[in-house]
């Protein structure tokens, strides 16, 4: 059964070019593809034994889509968030960026799939949502279920615009 994952990037645009760097796997090819129209782009990253695809979501689903994460930390925190928590909540609510992955067969098929992740999460500064916990992008937990988490994980907000809860 495929893998499922997200990455939540502070930038605007997927870079690219960053696909073709030398510390992604040499044996990967890269497919460019945008045929579903409810994706902006999708990328296919084949390896031997596992394929990642990522779809780029459009700018115009990005607010519900994100005031979704949002409201999963809150009710983690059953309905009042820490400072901690208000400082996921701001960074999520100011992603620049949203990457759906799905990981075929499945993340434990392969050591190397995961290490992917975490190399795409790298060139994109993503925050990382996979099994309902949040990674930073050196695999270092940021929220887990349990409110769990790693006290050197990234989290990195944007320079607030709003208050968080103003969003609602």
């Amino acid at each position: 059964m495929p893998s499922n994952f997200t990455l939540y990037s502070p930038h605007k645009r997927f870079p690219e070019d960053y696909l073709y760097r030398t510390d992604l796997p040499l044996d990967v090819k890269i497919d460019r593809q945008v045929k579903d129209p409810e994706i902006a782009c999708q990328y296919i990253l084949t390896l031997s034994n596992f394929k990642i695809t990522l779809n780029v979501m459009r700018e115009s689903e990005m607010p519900n889509h994100l005031k979704g994460l949002a409201g999963y930390v809150i009710h983690l925190y059953n309905g009042k968030p820490d400072k901690r928590g208000q400082l996921i909540i701001q960074r999520i609510l100011s992603t620049g960026m949203v990457l759906g992955g799905i990981i075929e067969p499945d993340a434990d098929s392969s050591p190397q799939t995961l290490q992917l992740v975490y190399a795409l999460a790298e060139m994109t500064k993503s925050m990382i949502f996979i099994n309902g916990y949040l990674l930073d992008h050196l695999d270092r937990r940021i929220l887990a279920p349990d409110l769990q988490y790693d006290r050197r994980a990234i989290i990195d907000p944007a320079a607030p615009s709003k208050p968080w809860w103003k969003f609602w």
